[in-house]
């Protein structure tokens, strides 16, 4: 794990290092050598990018490189216990969007009661 997040480190490319590291984990049992798992998830991430939904504004780059990173694993994996990882990830992130979400929404009618009672 700490091979494949040191190569993209290398690469200038700034991995998570929360939630996100479980996403690196899928790819340690791959039979791929680290620099083309490194260059997919760059070549990936970029590709999201493009899309609406997985820009920086939208969900962040550590989190689109976490889901690269997913979609890479997929691609490589045989293995049974890949989608359980990979479901695992994805609603830690789903959380910690919505978790976000409640706390601006609170803020926002925090912000509004007491701009109306002045």
């Amino acid at each position: 794990l700490l091979e494949i997040f040191n190569a993209m480190k290398d690469r200038k490319v700034k991995y998570g290092k929360e939630y996100e590291l479980s996403s690196l984990g899928v790819l340690v049992n791959l039979n791929v050598d680290t620099d083309t798992l490194v260059s997919e998830i760059i070549e990936t991430s970029e590709y999201l990018k493009g899309h609406k939904g997985f820009g920086n504004f939208a969900i962040g780059k550590e989190m689109r490189h976490m889901f690269a990173a997913l979609m890479t694993s997929s691609v490589y994996s045989s293995n049974e216990q890949s989608p359980t990882a990979i479901g695992g990830a994805i609603a830690a992130a789903i959380a910690q969007q919505i978790a976000t979400l409640i706390v601006m929404t609170a803020v926002m009618t925090t912000v509004a009661v007491s701009s109306t009672t002045n």
